[in-house]
This record gives C-alpha cells, structure tokens and sequence, in this order.
C-alpha cells in the first residue's frame, strides 16, 4: 500500500464499461484518466479521498453520494426497483 494509504490498485478491477468501485467512491476510467462519479456517504472527498490519492484524478461535476441504503444489512427492494415499469 502506498504511504497514502488509499492503494486503489490493489481492490481495482474495471469492468467492461471502465466503471470501478472500491468502498470509499465509485469511479470510471475515461481518456483523460479516472473521474470519480460518486461517494460513500460520510465520506469526505479532499480528507477521505483526494488527500490520500498518489495522483490528482478527475472529480464529475454532478459527483453524488452513494445510495446510503447499500451500507445497511437489511434489503431495500432493489429487485423492485430495477424492475421494468418500477
């Protein structure tokens, strides 16, 4: 792990798409590098992440949280949601 402490290569495996998550922000792979498109809730993204990174990646303008649901044991219908005509 680097001295930084986030070692991203280490948890990273892009699928098809170029789209990454690890537990503290989900991202993609562009041409120009990887953008971060979303955060774990409580998480704070110059402390937490860009501060811990070995590298300046890109941050997406509409950067979001992450679902808080996806963190908590209990399911939340997301069969139901994804479901056609939900």
């Amino acid at each position: 792990m680097p001295a930084s402490g986030l070692d991203v290569g280490a948890a990273v495996n892009p699928d098809a798409a170029g789209h990454l998550n690890v537990s503290r922000f989900g991202g993609r792979l562009t041409g120009a590098g990887l953008e971060l498109i979303e955060i774990a809730p409580g998480i704070d993204l110059h402390r937490d992440v860009l501060d811990r990174m070995d590298f300046a990646p890109l941050v997406a303008a509409d950067l979001r949280h992450t679902d808080d649901r996806l963190f908590h044991p209990e399911p939340f219908g997301l069969h139901e949601a994804l479901a056609p005509g939900a």
